[in-house]
Formats: C-alpha cells, sequence, structure tokens
C-alpha cells in the first residue's frame, strides 16, 4: 500500500494540511522506513522535518519526550551522514540529554553513547572515558547483552586510543563475549560486533599477538559481509 511503501507522501500531506500529529507520525515513520533501507540522507532530512513540526507543539512532557526520542534518532543517523565528530551529530545528542534532564529521566545509554563517540573522535579523549564509564555503569543497571556489548565495546576503543592496551583487550573481549547478532539488525550506522572485532584486531596486533589479531580481522570481515552494512565494512580500517 501507498501508506507503507511511501509515509513521506502522506508526511508532505499532513503538514501542507496543517495537520501537525498525523503529519509528525508520518515524518517519524519515513525516517524509520529510510533507515531500514540504508537511505540515510533521507532518514535525516524526515526526521528533522518531524523534530521542526513537534517542536511548534505547545510545551509539555509529552512534546519533549517525543523530540528526545526524535533527537536519539536523528544522531544515530546523523552519525553515518556527517560524521561521528560533526557539530550536528553532538549537537543532536546535546539536546536528547537536555530533554532528558528536564523530564527528569535517567541517563539514556543511547545519548550517552552518542556522546561519546562525538568526544572520541573529536580527540577529547578524558571525556570520552567518562562518558565510557558511565556507559558501563548504565549497561550493568540495565543488565541486557546487548547494552553490556555497546558499553564494553566504547570503553575498550577509549581505553585503546589512550594506550591503555591491556585493559582494552579485556574490554574488546567481553564486548564479543556479550555481542549477538540478533540484538543489532539495522544498527545505525555501525554494527557493535563488527567495531569491537575490528579494534579488537588492532589492539591484539599491538600488543604482540597477530594470530589472534587475525582472526578478529576475518570474523569481522565475515560479519560485515554477512550483514551487508556498507558503512560498517566501509569504515573497517583491515578491510
Amino acid at each position: 500500500a501507498l501508506k507503507d511503501a511511501h509515509p513521506e507522501l502522506l508526511a508532505r500531506h499532513w503538514t501542507e494540511a496543517g495537520a501537525i500529529e498525523r503529519a509528525i507520525v508520518e515524518w517519524q515513520r519515513a525516517g524509520e522506513r529510510a533507515v531500514e533501507r540504508g537511505a540515510l540522507v533521507e532518514a535525516e532530512q524526515h526526521y528533522r522535518d518531524a523534530i521542526a513540526l513537534v517542536q511548534a507543539l505547545p510545551e509539555s512532557r509529552d512534546r519533549d519526550a517525543r523530540e528526545m526520542a526524535l533527537q536519539v534518532a536523528l544522531g544515530g543517523v546523523t552519525q553515518g551522514t556527517r560524521g561521528f565528530s560533526a557539530a550536528d551529530t553532538a549537537q543532536a545528542y546535546v539536546r536528547a540529554r537536555a530533554l532528558a534532564e528536564r523530564l527528569g529521566e535517567v541517563e539514556s545509554l543511547q545519548v550517552i553513547g552518542g556522546l561519546h563517540a562525538a568526544a572520541l573522535t573529536q580527540g577529547k579523549l578524558r571525556s570520552a572515558l567518562a562518558l565510557a564509564d558511565q556507559m558501563l555503569e548504565i549497561a550493568r543497571s540495565i543488565g541486557s547483552a546487548s547494552a553490556l556489548a555497546r558499553a564494553h565495546g566504547g570503553l575498550g576503543l577509549a581505553r585503546f586510543l589512550s594506550g591503555d592496551l591491556g585493559r582494552a583487550r579485556e574490554d574488546f573481549l567481553e564486548a564479543t563475549k556479550y555481542y549477538r547478532e540478533q540484538d543489532f539488525v539495522g544498527a545505525i550506522p555501525w554494527d557493535p560486533g563488527v567495531h569491537a572485532l575490528v579494534w579488537g584486531a588492532i589492539n591484539h596486533w599491538y600488543l604482540g599477538y597477530p594470530a589472534q589479531a587475525r582472526r578478529y580481522a576475518e570474523n569481522a570481515r565475515t560479519l560485515s559481509c554477512r550483514q551487508n552494512n556498507a558503512y560498517s565494512f566501509g569504515v573497517d580500517p583491515v578491510s
């Protein structure tokens, strides 16, 4: 059906008709559909259209909660379209965190993870390490394997780039232990399992374990190819 295949057409129709609530729902759905197709540039614009309409609504807790979810989605997309260190990416997560604080909600792993990635790629290693520690604390409170896989991967990379290769190795091992591929279907923009294997390979190489490094690299390549995740494979430094 046209409604399911092209929600952006309905979103545009409702926007022009002034039916703001319906337009927001369809713009968000259009963003989600674009992400599923890997059309991240389209998804970014759809999420921005949804956010602009939400911000025009009267202030309320519901308005803030809806914008926070959209800002997190936008941040995930702009990591792929503009880069982890881009101002637009950091801005989306900073805004999401401010909204969460205003709502009195606990810290979100997605929000802290986005801020961590931005700090890491901007060379702010102290901030990145602090945020990575916070990610692990949140993940432990959540207790899910997917949260722990993501948190250990983030902490491992922060430690690796800070020169703490021994502890980074432990984190990459933990990340791969908790990782389950089915938990991250459609991950934006990169898969945490590929991430942990790639950087784990480099870390093992620098520590003097070439056989383990090769095994990690081969597993990373196999995983990214099986997922057909062009972004993960493209940024994979061992491909």
